[in-house]
């Protein structure tokens, strides 16, 4: 429980950089490689984020292991129910970032 709860504080600091226009800070919770993919696209949608990370569900826990979890999202678009997988991932420092979604 606690282990989720920690993972989904780091989720929590991405969404709240995002809704305050911070994509760079957002980035921070980031593994490298997710950060190369996905810094591009904060970019662009910046003015977005907010209506984008307001449409989304809690995470749920899927699956986890020492070093990799799995977590569910949703979000509805045009009346259709979309479901998108977040993985983190535990990083060369040891630190828990996000590494994909």
């Amino acid at each position: 429980v606690q282990f989720a709860a920690t993972l989904r504080s780091i989720w929590s600091e991405m969404i709240a950089a995002l809704n305050h226009g911070n994509p760079l800070a957002a980035g921070y919770r980031l593994t490298g490689e997710a950060q190369a993919y996905f810094m591009p696209v904060f970019d662009t949608l910046n003015a977005k984020m907010p209506q984008i990370m307001a449409s989304l569900s809690d995470l749920r826990l899927v699956e986890a292991t020492c070093d990799v979890a799995e977590f569910l999202v949703t979000r509805t678009i045009d009346g259709e129910p979309n479901a998108y997988f977040v993985h983190f991932m535990r990083d060369g420092d040891g630190v828990w970032r996000v590494a994909g979604m």
